[in-house]
């Protein structure tokens, strides 16, 4: 059923937000339109000399470079490892760089005369570069708590929350859902704060906010919709974790935000790369269990604690000893269900992307192929993703910034977790070992049959494997659009419009052979079943912004921004569940089979925020920052 968005408190803070922002450009254009005139200390150049010297060795470094942090001044070494640099404040600071060297930034102080240490770039170094929401900015002069990791050559993860988990454990607690590939983490930047709220990050790529789509329920045990594999790892070019987001992105960041910038072109010289990659995947060491025989000693046990006598017992077919029995073959093996569940995996990756350009365009073209072959039979991912990032330069002052991707997904899937119907990985813990997955003739001749349940009411993990019919198709589609104005050399206008569209369908069929028949409360019994489950997603984002950075005498500088964000969002589901189909051959949903289920969602929903942030920073030394975020929602109403 459609729920009504409520607008009148959306329309009222836009109305708000508008006002704010033209405030804010009248006065910042004020301030431009007036000379200042610097201070007599802002015109005297302070010289700076040194050495620059291998830490360890204490050798000079030639071809060193040194540039100052906030002007344009550079010099480099001589043979010597000697400079001579000129800044135009005594609080300057210098970065300095070399070949086989880590980065590392030194505040002058007003000293005249340096002696700088550098260490070999296999030792990590503080010293990096953030990707903030307003761009990049160097983590000496941030203050909020972020970190950004933008090396992604040696990874192998199908998807980015992979290599945050093994890159950033430091920063953010994840937790694997599962051992299938691309499934996701369960990941939590600031602890888990509440038991039945959402508690994970806000995804954001290229400054666009990711609906996760964690209110629908999947048909799969144990699966979760994992919006982070619809990007591939080599598309990206930094992920930046940010603790706090709720300044700049309200309630929908209050768990942190995870910023992801995906590749754009660099330069214009065309670059063609490709990259193969190629593994396997070992099986996972299980829970030990005991064999057939500690097993058949145990399970006698426990029946005589449970009162059997031992007349009872003898009739248990399981503790047959005479090999003449018919039942003596089917109860007389030794299985090791792991065995039948899990094989060694298989992965593989294909992606080649070109980047290049001319003086008015900068492009990014990629085109990505990614096959999994499960640890779990007949489990597997197939992907195939495209991506066209562009910058093309309309004028002088307008920049248009083009994003273009779409992802294709295939899935076999099987239920996951302690489901005690479904799940072969949790029945090959709980099974006999003195079964076997096939069945016998009445002369103790093993078949190509898989066996049915047994008397315990647990399925056969191998028959339910082959018999089930699990698989989910994904298409992820996105068209994004982001016109930059620059007013002058401190302000700029940014307006982006962004379209996704995210498609998913599950198909689920639980065999008669091999699964235990359940019963359902409301219904009756249940041998097997058929669901399906299609999902669409669709979402409108507006997001535009103004930006001011300024300078002051070489001592203030002042970064500020004040936005508009609009997020339309419909979102459509349908549900059909139906049982007893009569047998495994017959896998499509009919109107005669029994117990019948069908439901469905129509939702739309509008959200609005104005956000402001002010970050100042005087002298490289002292560092403010301050934001703030008003939202209003339709889910809430007025």
């Amino acid at each position: 059923m459609m729920n009504s968005v409520r607008t009148h408190g959306v329309r009222n803070r836009a109305r708000l937000g508008f006002l704010i922002a033209a405030a804010f450009l009248m006065v910042a254009t004020s301030l431009n339109a007036k000379e200042r005139v610097p201070s007599s200390g802002s015109a005297i150049t302070f010289e700076v000399k040194g050495l620059v010297r291998d830490a360890h060795s204490k050798q000079p470094i030639a071809a060193a470079q040194i540039q100052a942090q906030n002007n344009r001044s550079s010099a480099t070494t001589d043979q010597d490892g000697r400079f001579s640099i000129k800044v135009l404040s005594t609080d300057e600071v210098l970065m300095v760089t070399a070949f086989d060297y880590s980065l590392r930034e030194v505040p002058v102080r007003a000293k005249d005369a340096l002696v700088i240490d550098l260490y070999p770039d296999v030792f990590s170094t503080y010293y990096t570069t953030q990707e903030l929401v307003s761009g990049k900015k160097r983590n000496s002069t941030t203050v909020p708590a972020i970190k950004t990791v933008n090396d992604f050559t040696l990874s192998q993860a199908v998807s980015a929350d992979e290599f945050v988990q093994s890159e950033l454990g430091g920063h953010i607690r994840s937790i694997s859902r599962s051992g299938f590939a691309g499934m996701g983490s369960s990941m939590f930047i600031r602890g888990y704060n509440s038991l039945l709220a959402n508690a994970q990050p806000l995804y954001v790529v290229d400054g666009v906010i990711i609906d996760n789509c964690y209110e629908v329920e999947s048909i799969y045990e144990g699966h979760f919709q994992n919006p982070l594999l619809n990007i591939d790892i080599k598309d990206i070019e930094s992920i930046t974790v940010m603790k706090d987001g709720t300044s700049i992105y309200g309630s929908k960041g209050s768990n942190g935000v995870i910023l992801i910038k995906t590749s754009r072109g660099k330069d214009q010289v065309t670059k063609i790369n490709l990259h193969i990659m190629a593994g396997s995947i070992s099986t996972p060491n299980t829970t030990p269990v005991m064999n057939a025989d500690d097993y058949r000693i145990y399970l006698s046990d426990m029946l005589r604690s449970a009162g059997y006598t031992s007349k009872q017992l003898r009739t248990m077919p399981f503790l047959e000893q005479d090999p003449n029995a018919t039942a003596y073959a089917k109860y007389h093996n030794q299985t090791d269900w792991n065995n039948e569940v899990y094989e060694q995996g298989r992965t593989q990756c294909y992606m080649v992307n070109v980047n290049g350009g001319d003086d008015k365009a900068l492009y990014y073209f990629s085109v990505g192929y990614t096959k999994n072959d499960g640890l779990v039979k007949t489990t597997d991912l197939s992907r195939i993703n495209t991506r066209f990032n562009s910058d093309i330069k309309l004028t002088n002052e307008v920049e248009l910034g083009v994003n273009i991707a779409y992802t294709n997904l295939e899935k076999t899937l099987l239920d996951d977790g302690a489901n005690f119907y479904t799940s072969p990985t949790y029945l090959s813990q709980i099974k006999a070992p003195f079964l076997s997955p096939h069945t016998f003739t009445d002369y103790g001749i093993e078949t190509v049959t898989n066996a049915d349940a047994d008397e315990f009411g647990i399925g056969n993990p191998a028959g339910l494997i082959e018999k089930s019919l699990n698989y989910t198709r994904q298409h992820y589609f996105n068209l994004s659009f982001k016109p930059t104005w620059s007013i002058n050399k401190d302000l700029t206008l940014t307006s982006q419009f962004n379209y996704n569209l995210f498609k998913y369908e599950e198909n689920l069929f639980s065999p008669y052979l091999g699964v235990a028949t359940r019963f359902l409360e409301g219904y009756g019994y249940s041998q097997n079943a058929i669901r399906n489950q299609i999902n669409r997603n669709n979402s409108l984002t507006t997001d535009t912004r103004l930006e001011y950075t300024k300078r002051f005498n070489n001592v203030h500088q002042v970064d500020a921004i004040a936005g508009w964000r609009y997020t339309n969002r419909s979102f459509e589901s349908d549900y059909v569940e139906v049982h007893n189909t009569g047998s495994d051959n017959n896998t499509f949903v009919k109107k005669d089979y029994d117990f019948m289920q069908n439901r469905g969602i129509n939702d739309e929903t509008g959200s609005i925020s104005n956000y402001g942030s002010v970050d100042y920073n005087y002298s490289n030394r002292y560092f403010l920052s301050a934001a703030m975020a008003i939202d209003g929602s339709s889910r809430f109403g007025n």
